[in-house]
């Protein structure tokens, strides 16, 4: 976990808003400040977030990235390659986005309108 100042809400902190849950400290609360950017929070939520959540601030947690799931052994050999036939779901020779194709084809007849109106 980070460096925090624990304490007490005293006068100058009550009513400051908690950055991580957005509730207002009220007194006589345990808080945390931020030995970094001075940000104060409940001590819960600091311990929560094992750090400042304050975009930027040195004393933020690590962020972790998930890893992407491995594929089981049997899927490792087919992950790059299409489906055999027998297996298919019978999508096969079907455009995975059709969506994509009429947005495509708008904008192909759109720019070939306006050429053809330039050019007249």
């Amino acid at each position: 976990m980070t460096d925090s100042t624990p304490g007490v809400a005293g006068a100058v902190d009550v009513g400051a808003v908690c950055p991580y849950c957005r509730f207002p400290l009220k007194p006589g609360v345990g808080t945390a400040n931020c030995n970094s950017c001075g940000a104060r929070y409940h001590s819960e939520c600091w311990s929560d977030t094992g750090g400042c959540t304050i975009t930027g601030c040195s004393a933020a947690p690590p962020r972790a990235h998930p890893k992407p799931a491995a594929l089981p052994e049997r899927d490792r050999a087919t992950a790059t390659t299409h489906p055999p036939a027998a297996e298919s779901d019978g999508r096969a020779g079907r455009c995975a986005a059709p969506g994509r194709v009429v947005v495509l084809l708008a904008c192909v007849v759109a720019i070939l309108s306006v050429a053809a109106v330039a050019t007249s």
